[in-house]
């Protein structure tokens, strides 16, 4: 996300790249537990009503569908018995057990430079070394509330490499907390100074320890909760066989959080419609260098699913429009937009327009550079 002001001061040498090439469903080494489909337009032509059981069983192709499914199901006993796809998920259908998760958590390019450094606990009886560098999701949070005053996760993709452990939560969440956000628009809400001081597992469950400036750093209970998901989506996404996470503050196990209640431990993931931004621009990234005809490709949670967009050239816009996305109105979908602009330094908007005035709502924007 971008400033609003156009002038593109705060655009770094970005440390992140987001995906829009395969969108893969793998994350880092597991599969993602939610298919996000290419977006398509909806397809044409008036919308078919049931004619009920009876005139459904007498049609020719729900026959046959029925008939298909029967050798379906033999098929797939078959391979379930003998083996033929190693207990391998490819039915499409999401597995259960897991987090829910935002679109694709791996990176398909990678990020510019520089580097980041950070420093981690050294795994017991490990030496302290420098890893190569390697790129991590990190969670961060959206610097102004959103309509009805709540706070949503945006993510970057960060190149970083660690010095002490490798471990790539652990190195995800001190990213989290030393690293500000390339996006002057993202922030975190954990305190100055908090570090990870130990990372453990058990079984699927995280146990993190955190410095004394974490145990002392009170805020209000909406903050709480949004740094609480703000961990449990960091800590996630970087390594796929976390599926929850326990806090230790102060010594011992935690259920408050800046002073506030967070529920019981351990925690994991809230619905991502509840705590993820509704809308995303995914690719280009912040501060890209694009050519001048270029595709914006990102993900929105929006009523029928109609995403708008608009392109700034300081504060005229050159460009504006809306594009369906591939679901919306409580499931999330991809969406992509075509742009062909001359050379200069734009920022491009996408939001969900209110029903009420028009007024934008749920604004996500990258600046990018043309020639």
């Amino acid at each position: 996300m971008a400033s609003r002001d156009g002038t593109g001061e705060d655009v770094r040498a970005s440390l992140t790249q987001e995906t829009t090439q395969k969108h893969e469903e793998a994350e880092m080494a597991g599969d993602d537990q939610q298919h996000y489909p290419r977006a398509t337009a909806p397809p044409p032509g008036q919308p078919r009503h049931r004619s009920g059981a009876a005139g459904l069983l007498r049609q020719p192709v729900f026959l046959a569908v029925l008939a298909a499914a029967a050798v379906g199901l033999l098929v797939g006993t078959a391979l379930g018995v003998f083996g033929g796809t190693d207990g391998a998920n490819t039915s499409g259908v999401p597995p259960t057990g897991g987090p829910t998760v935002a679109p694709s958590e791996t990176s398909s390019a990678e990020p510019p430079s520089p580097t980041a450094t950070v420093t981690v606990p050294a795994e017991d009886g490990s030496p302290t070394a420098v890893t190569e560098p390697t790129v991590l999701p990190v969670y961060y949070v959206g610097r102004d509330p959103q309509p009805g005053d709540r706070r949503y996760l945006y993510r970057e993709f960060r190149r970083v490499q660690t010095e002490g452990g490798s471990d790539p939560a652990a190195a995800a969440v001190q990213a989290m907390l030393t690293l500000p956000p390339l996006d002057p628009d993202y922030l975190s809400v954990w305190p100055a100074g908090a570090t990870v001081t130990g990372l453990t597992r058990s079984g699927d469950t995280a146990v993190i320890t955190f410095s004394d400036e974490v145990a002392r750093h009170r805020a209000d209970p909406d903050t709480a909760a949004i740094a609480a998901q703000h961990l449990v989506y960091t800590v996630t996404a970087a390594d796929r066989s976390v599926h929850s996470v326990r806090l230790v503050i102060d010594g011992q196990e935690s259920t408050t959080l800046f002073g506030q209640p967070i529920g019981a431990q351990p925690l994991t993931r809230a619905a991502e419609a509840e705590v993820v931004a509704p809308v995303w621009i995914i690719d280009p990234y912040e501060g890209a260098q694009v050519g001048r005809s270029f595709a914006v490709y990102g993900t929105a949670n929006v009523f029928e699913a109609t995403v708008s967009y608009l392109v700034r050239d300081g504060t005229t816009v050159v460009d504006q429009g809306t594009v369906q996305a591939s679901s919306g109105t409580g499931l999330r979908g991809e969406w992509t937009v075509r742009l062909t602009l001359p050379a200069g330094r734009y920022v491009i908007e996408a939001f969900e327009s209110s029903a009420e005035n028009g007024e934008p709502l749920f604004v996500d924007s990258k600046t990018v550079t043309i020639g």
